[in-house]
């Protein structure tokens, strides 16, 4: 649950501006976030939702990553889907 949380904000910390072109009333909510990715992209900070998301992995029984959930999970997916492409293409 944790992991949907976390891409579903920085879907909506990339994406939101073009929500906001839409639905207007979205700027007051899209404006921190976008504000708080910003802080911890250029910051070197952790985003809270990553040792929660590692804790709960733990009690799991499950082992955590090293560094941040865009470094584990969203490289991964680009990685993953770049090496599709190319096999694709092929």
């Amino acid at each position: 649950m944790i992991v949907l949380v976390h891409l579903g904000f920085i879907m909506f910390f990339a994406l939101g501006g073009f929500l906001v072109i839409k639905w207007h009333n979205i700027a007051f909510l899209h404006i921190p976030c976008a504000l708080w990715g910003v802080l911890i992209a250029f910051g070197g900070w952790i985003c809270p939702l990553t040792p929660l998301e590692m804790h709960f992995r733990q009690l799991a029984g499950q082992t955590g990553y090293d560094g941040g959930f865009i470094g584990h999970y969203v490289m991964q997916i680009a990685f993953g889907i770049i090496l599709l492409s190319v096999n694709l293409c092929a």
